[in-house]
């Protein structure tokens, strides 16, 4: 894999290399796993959605009009 430098704050800098020392991995392992951690969340939001609404536990919102299509992408 080829390598870039990207320019983020100082301060995220610093936290990211914290938590990256904290698991015992390299940034960009750590970053890595961020993002692989994103695409799963974004695979997993409809399925999620159907769930709560079956559930009608209150965690969805689409009784206000939709807006949940902020969140869900409907």
């Amino acid at each position: 894999m080829a390598m870039t430098t990207i320019e983020i704050p100082v301060e995220l800098r610093d936290r990211i290399n914290e938590d990256a020392r904290a698991q015992g991995v390299s940034a960009a392992g750590f970053i890595e796993q961020l993002m692989d951690a994103h695409d799963r969340n974004r695979r997993m939001q409809p399925e999620l959605h159907s769930f709560w609404c079956f559930l009608g536990c209150g965690l969805c919102l689409c009784w206000l009009g939709g807006v949940c299509g902020v969140f869900w992408g409907h």
